[in-house]
């Protein structure tokens, strides 16, 4: 137990006067390394979307406001102001200039949070299932990297990023802006497609962009690796995402393979497991070299087997 604690320690940087309670319970920990930190990405999409709608709702409200005593700058202000806050109001909205009698920002915010909730609980859930809560280890990394490439994380990608463009539909469609009989509705649609459709495609690729992640150089689903234990800070544990930490871990095994072992050991909690985690490495590059060298010899050799049949050829 006492080595246990030590570990937890070294592991997480332990200074005076930080708190040790969140060691007691490190499944908490990792949660909310999964939670706030990794789904950091999900977050901004998420903040990206009701900045998005909140400035088509506008647009839209002033766009069918036909007469008022206020100047235009207030009304667009009080009404930046409620469309800000209607996302939030789970009934009718009545606000000081904004009446909704159905509130649509409030039910396209709560399906985007649906979404970003189960696609970060989905990689929180995917994560600790199979790697454990102790974000200081191999293991944890390894299960990390697989839930990142998982089908599960793409399709939820593929949801958000559709959830945007349907979203802009069903408002236009409600608005009953898609009739073109109207001339005021023709120029309403020309307006967005102009000033606010870059903001919407911004979004979408935002959200399709989760789909996409790498795959570390090195043999991460090897159990050398998922036995190895990592020495995280305070700081790396609240402010640096798992990817990150991986591309470090990536460029301190590529150093340590040309001769520089210092900035892998800094990340090792051991550095008595630095033979065995290069000769992982090793074999694991060792495996593309051959594979390439393969590759290479097949090219020479059909390339011969061309030049010989054109000697051939009469």
């Amino acid at each position: 137990e006492h080595r246990n604690l030590r570990r937890s320690k070294i592991c997480f940087g332990a200074h005076k006067g930080w708190s040790m309670d969140l060691l007691d319970h490190p499944r908490l920990g990792a949660w909310l390394h999964l939670f706030l930190v990794d789904s950091l990405p999900v977050w901004i999409f998420w903040l990206s979307f009701l900045d998005v709608m909140t400035s088509l709702f506008v647009f839209l409200y002033m766009w069918e406001t036909t007469k008022t005593d206020e100047r235009p700058g207030e009304l667009s202000y009080c009404a930046l102001n409620e469309f800000w806050s209607a996302p939030f109001v789970p009934s009718a909205y009545n606000g000081e200039c904004v009446h909704l009698k159905y509130n649509w920002p409030f039910v396209m915010n709560l399906g985007c949070g649906i979404l970003c909730t189960a696609e970060i609980v989905f990689m929180c859930r995917a994560t600790i299932g199979t790697g454990g809560a102790d974000v200081c280890s191999g293991r944890f990394l390894a299960s990390w990297i697989d839930a990142a490439h998982s089908q599960g994380n793409k399709i939820f990608a593929s949801l958000l990023g559709l959830y945007v463009p349907l979203a802009v539909f069903i408002l236009f469609w409600g608005a009953g802006l898609l009739d073109f009989s109207v001339k005021w509705h023709v120029t309403c649609m020309t307006s967005f497609l102009i000033y606010k459709s870059p903001t919407v495609v911004v979004a979408t690729f935002s959200a399709a962009s989760l789909r996409i992640s790498t795959i570390p150089c090195f043999d991460y689903a090897s159990e050398t690796f998922a036995q190895a234990r990592f020495r995280r800070t305070w700081k790396d544990l609240l402010f640096q995402p798992s990817s990150h930490f991986v591309t470090k871990l990536e460029r301190a095994l590529v150093m340590a393979r040309m001769g520089n072992t210092a900035p892998f050991s800094k990340l090792l909690e051991d550095p008595d497991q630095l033979p065995a985690l290069l000769d992982a490495c090793l074999m694991y590059f060792k495996d593309i070299d051959e594979r390439s060298d393969v590759s290479e010899s097949e090219s020479m050799f059909s390339d011969e087997e061309s030049l010989d049949s054109r000697r051939s050829f009469p």
